[in-house]
């Protein structure tokens, strides 16, 4: 039971608190809706889905906001809200395929979507659904329906990326996205260069990039820890202290040049 207020309190307060009365009801349902942002261990889970309805971010912008009620393991019982944009083609979209995955049509009317919600709300389907991060936001992915029959402990989901990301974070996911793929093309480019490379080694002819421009030379000595190499240049005979990344090995072995044909001497 909460503590009531000292009376010296309640004369200072009560009044403007009062006043405060609008917004402490907007205040509170904000809150509960906060709920769903509360953190669960990324995976997949089993989950009900509870709510669908049609409301208005803080922001401003127009989205569906679907509740998921965890239905086994350490976090049944918990809320996971999941946020679809109602105003974008890219949004609308995503929107478009989770309302098929629940096995609705698409209607022609996005209005149409109130009776949908409600039938929804009825229902409450059992999906798995899979819960995963991305920098400060907790996406939520529709993996699968069940059917009235089916049990779901008998379910494997494949890896399926059936929702959208958070409304609020759709452009910044896909960002994320993209710098990931560019990241694993780098990443595999970087492996094929180094399976090109041949090693240097003592005695390897190289090509060196110095100030005079390429000269060829013979590695004497290789200095790991330092990266640079000892080289001792073609032209002049003299021995050069250079940076690896400056080398680059000679494989064309130089062809031996033709045996000039003898002279026939006159008889």
């Amino acid at each position: 039971m909460a503590a009531k207020a000292t009376s010296a309190l309640s004369k200072a307060f009560a009044k403007r608190l009062k006043e405060s009365n609008k917004a402490w009801t907007g205040a509170k349902e904000k809150a509960k809706e906060q709920r769903g942002f509360s953190e669960i261990d990324d995976g997949r889970y089993v989950a009900r889905l509870t709510n669908a309805k049609v409301a208005e971010s803080n922001a401003g912008r127009l989205q569906a906001v679907f509740a998921f009620k965890i239905s086994e393991g350490e976090n049944e019982g918990q809320e996971k809200l999941d946020f679809m944009g109602l105003e974008t083609e890219q949004n609308l979209e995503f929107f478009a395929r989770r309302l098929s995955q629940l096995g609705y049509e698409m209607p022609d009317d996005l209005s149409e979507i109130g009776d949908i919600f409600e039938d929804i709300n009825k229902t409450k389907p059992l999906c798995k659904i899979r819960i995963k991060t991305k920098g400060e936001f907790q996406n939520v992915y529709l993996d699968k329906v069940f059917g009235d029959d089916e049990e779901a402990a008998e379910d494997e989901a494949e890896d399926d990326d059936g929702g959208a990301p958070a409304e609020e974070e759709t452009e910044e996911a896909e960002a994320e996205e993209t710098e990931e793929e560019t990241e694993e093309e780098e990443t595999e480019e970087e492996e094929e260069t180094e399976e090109d490379q041949v090693e240097l080694t003592i005695g390897a002819k190289v090509t060196a990039e110095t100030t005079k421009g390429e000269r060829t030379g013979e590695v004497l000595e290789i200095f790991e820890k330092e990266g640079q190499a000892r080289i001792k240049m073609d032209d002049n005979g003299k021995v050069m202290r250079l940076g690896i990344d400056k080398l680059s090995i000679n494989e064309e072995v130089p062809e031996e040049p033709a045996e000039k044909p003898k002279k026939k001497t006159k008889k």
